[in-house]
């Protein structure tokens, strides 16, 4: 069994969890710390000595959860990432049962999703620095840095989450190190396609570089950035809105109009602006944000690429064929010479109106 942690998937979840029957030997997952990522509830015993269900919602259930299975998966990925402070003293790595056996002192909810490795591990408040690893937040996040150059996105979002989920609030005093890693793990969230569980850690991000750094320091207007960006991917388009327009004016301010970031921010605007349903302004917006950036910076092909590509999808979707607007997105386009469109835009999505 791999026993790696599995990010959620908040549209495929179960409310069920089979527990094998007791006469198994090994230690099983106290019930108290389960939790259904459905309803949030704990489950609910029931069933016979030679087979126990946990049910959230009888009745609703989708497939069971073998106990046994789920116990070892938890087990394993809590080793993996104690194994330093658990194994300390000991000649040998703790046995996945060994960490079960003193979960509750580390851990304080599993949630549980669909399958029995759909796991998230929420840590013990108190238990959070020794916890994972034995590693400082910043030796952590370089930790994570180094998985995520692997391609290991859904451990590198583990580790982070884990860690950060018991403290990150709205009342959080801003810390650098803390910062640091919430912005790179609401980037993960993003990239992996869970822009609603990233809000917290981006806008945490964002409130302590503002009051560690000032709102022009580049980290400030980064992470401004990341929350506009998760703002939209999550459908909130007036915060995403608020968000780039206020990114747009202060590049300007300190880069000029025409420089990259200030482009590629207004780009993203004239996105949220199109699906907001105002047409005219995004296309205008996004005409002039392209020409700029072909003029400006002819070498910058992958940019100028994406950015054609949402104008054609936004010329398609706002129906403008044979007005003044289309000629000028054909005279862009045509302009643009050979160059070939990105087909596909990773992280951007051309909306209509709703």
């Amino acid at each position: 069994m791999r026993p790696a942690l599995v990010p959620h998937n908040p549209t495929s979840v179960g409310c069920a969890l089979a527990v094998v029957p007791q006469a198994c030997s090994h230690a099983l997952l106290p019930v108290v710390l389960l939790s259904c990522r459905r309803c949030a509830r704990q489950p609910v015993k029931i069933g016979s000595q030679d087979r126990i269900l946990y049910l959230c919602r009888p009745g609703r259930r989708r497939r069971p959860l073998d106990a046994y299975l789920l116990t070892d998966a938890v087990g394993r990925a809590v080793l993996r990432h104690t194994s330093n402070g658990l194994s300390r003293h000991a000649s040998a790595p703790p046995s996945p049962d060994a960490v079960i056996a003193r979960v509750e002192q580390v851990l304080q909810r599993v949630n549980v999703g669909e399958t029995e490795e759909d796991i998230r591990l929420i840590w013990s408040l108190g238990r959070v620095p020794d916890v994972v690893a034995g590693l400082p937040l910043a030796d952590l996040t370089e930790r994570v840095r180094q998985l995520i150059d692997r391609g290991q996105l859904a451990a590198a979002a583990d580790v982070l989450y884990g860690a950060l989920s018991p403290v990150i609030t709205s009342t959080t005093a801003p810390d650098s190190d803390r910062a640091q890693a919430a912005r790179l793990l609401a980037q993960i969230l993003v990239q992996t396609g869970q822009p609603n569980l990233a809000l917290r850690f981006a806008d945490y991000a964002r409130r302590a570089h503002r009051f560690l750094h000032g709102d022009d320091a580049d980290v400030t207007l980064s992470a401004t950035h990341l929350l506009a960006t998760a703002h939209r991917h999550a459908g909130n388009v007036e915060d995403a809105y608020r968000l780039y327009r206020r990114l747009t004016a202060e590049l300007t301010a300190l880069d000029g109009r025409d420089a990259l970031r200030t482009l590629r921010a207004q780009a993203n605007l004239a996105l949220v602006l199109h699906a907001k349903g105002q047409c005219t302004r995004a296309h205008t917006m996004l005409v002039d944000a392209v020409t700029t950036l072909q003029r400006a910076h002819p070498d910058e092909t992958s940019a100028a690429g994406r950015m054609l590509a949402h104008l054609t999808a936004m010329q398609h979707a706002c129906g403008q064929a044979g007005t003044a607007q289309d000629q000028k997105t054909n005279d862009v386009l045509n302009g643009a010479g050979r160059q070939a469109l990105v087909p596909t835009i990773t992280g951007h999505t051309c909306r209509s109106r709703r």
